[in-house]
């Protein structure tokens, strides 16, 4: 079932989709609404057949055979087939822009003061001293508050 609505009163109409795709210039599967179908010579016999009063319409009035890929449903319509794509227009002409020449800037120089320039390309970084290891404490003691405790170094 499709639901259209009025964008300018809001009245909502409720139109059943298969009734709407019988509808137009071009074929469309009654089942999924797609205009990618093909056109058959005669009725397959793996692939299912649309039945009801519009498909037996269609077949009376004259209408040939179609399948649609997706739904793989077989139907009669009067209606010719769809165009795949639109066919690509002739290519436009490059459009040419007019030559507009530039006033050449040179890159801005900014000098460094020699002094500003540093010696060694890594600075130094001094070692601390080297403190006496510390004397072992007997098991359970704990550290004193004002002492942090450090990873031993290796």
């Amino acid at each position: 079932m499709a639901i259209y609505q009025c964008r300018q009163c809001q009245r909502i109409e409720y139109l059943p989709r298969q009734y709407r795709f019988h509808f137009g210039t071009h074929s469309r599967c009654p089942r999924c609404g797609t205009f990618r179908i093909s056109r058959l010579k005669e009725p397959d016999t793996i692939d299912p057949m649309k039945t009801g009063l519009l498909n037996l319409a269609e077949h009376l009035a004259g209408g040939g055979i179609f399948h649609c890929r997706f739904c793989r449903l077989q139907f009669y319509d009067r209606r010719r087939l769809a165009p795949e794509a639109p066919l690509p227009e002739a290519p436009l002409p490059e459009a040419t822009l007019p030559e507009v020449s530039l006033p050449e800037v040179s890159p801005p120089e900014f000098p460094l003061p020699e002094a500003a320039l540093p010696e060694s390309p890594l600075p130094e970084v001094s070692q601390p001293e080297a403190s006496a290891p510390e004397a072992p404490r007997p098991e359970g003691e704990a550290l004193p508050e004002s002492e942090p405790s450090q990873p031993l170094e290796q």
